[in-house]
């Protein structure tokens, strides 16, 4: 055989051994896990299994500890946090990552949990409207009463104490009161779906949100205890692409929504002060932008004289 066929033949059979190789793998490659639980991990090269040093990186938190530190396979044993980073399996010059959640679901059940203990809620509230691009400042107050599971009452008041209208959500329709009193019904169920909005105002519907969306931590908005959380739609809406929850998992309660769409900021809430009312961790003051016909629009709401958990009458609604 000529030597220029020769190496040819063997370029060509070096090259298709090599496509053969699969390298260094590791299973799984995404851990999804809940608190104090664990998950073995497993590395091979070339499909056998393989001697490798196993190390966590980038951790945000304290995701758990590793059973071993070498070996083909390592078992994480979590903690009774959430916290998130990789896990790395290094094998000579070969490297690769295992990203881990720990704890995901478990906050979206912390603020179920919160919010399950809050049976009934009141309060008197400043509300402040800016438009700053048309110089608009106005502000009223407000009188608000919730009862689970979907019963709420906004009333607002002018300078003088005098009530120029009342809105009351009961289930899926909306009564709409005058000044003068009368009264306007409407079905509001398209605008609840519509907003994604639980039909109590404490309730997060967690099973039915976590199967329209795809969820993961926001290392950018991560600051343990405030865990960044991105929630990206599984199927086109109108509505939004993906939502950023802020949570502060110690107080189960979620400091700031941000919804977008099209890369654009749709809104977005904030909660800036909160308080402890009978062992509940409530708002204090929020802070919510939304743009209205190419305007900045941002409300500002205080609340005082709050009270949870007291008798509410289905006679308010």
């Amino acid at each position: 055989m000529p030597l220029i066929k020769f190496l040819i033949l063997l370029t060509v059979l070096i090259i298709s051994t090599d496509s053969l190789a699969k390298g260094l793998t590791v299973f799984p490659q995404n851990l999804l896990l809940p608190l104090n639980s664990s998950a073995t991990l497993t590395a091979s090269f070339d499909d056998k299994p393989v001697v490798v040093v196993w190390r966590e990186t980038n951790v945000f938190g304290d995701m758990g500890s590793l059973s071993t530190t070498t070996g083909s396979y390592t078992t994480l044993i979590t903690t009774n946090l959430p916290a998130f980073g990789t896990i790395t399996a290094e094998y000579g010059t070969w490297t690769k990552q295992v990203q881990v959640a720990v704890g995901l679901i478990d906050i979206f059940k912390r603020v179920n949990e919160q919010a399950d203990n809050i049976n009934s809620f009141m309060a008197t509230c400043t509300l402040s409207l800016h438009i700053p691009a048309l110089s608009i400042n106005q502000t009223q107050t407000a009188k608000l009463l919730f009862k689970q599971p979907d019963k709420l009452s906004i009333s607002l008041y002018d300078s003088n104490n005098k009530r120029l209208q009342t809105q009351i959500f009961s289930g899926k329709y909306m009564t709409l009161i005058d000044e003068v009193g009368k009264r306007y019904k409407k079905d509001v169920t398209a605008f609840l779906q519509a907003e994604e909005l639980p039909m109590g105002m404490f309730q997060f519907d967690m099973i039915g949100f976590l199967e329209k969306n795809t969820v993961c931590f926001n290392p950018k908005n991560t600051n343990v205890p405030l865990y960044g959380i991105d929630a990206v739609a599984k199927q086109g809406n109108d509505y939004y692409d993906r939502i950023l929850f802020v949570i502060d998992y110690d107080k189960g309660l979620v400091k700031q929504r941000t919804v977008y769409k099209d890369n654009a900021i749709v809104s977005e809430i904030r909660i800036t002060d909160y308080e402890n009312v009978d062992n509940h961790w409530l708002a204090k003051k929020t802070i919510s932008k939304t743009t209205t016909l190419g305007y900045e629009v941002v409300n500002e709401v205080s609340f005082d004289e709050v009270g949870v958990n007291k008798e509410v009458g289905d006679g308010e609604f």
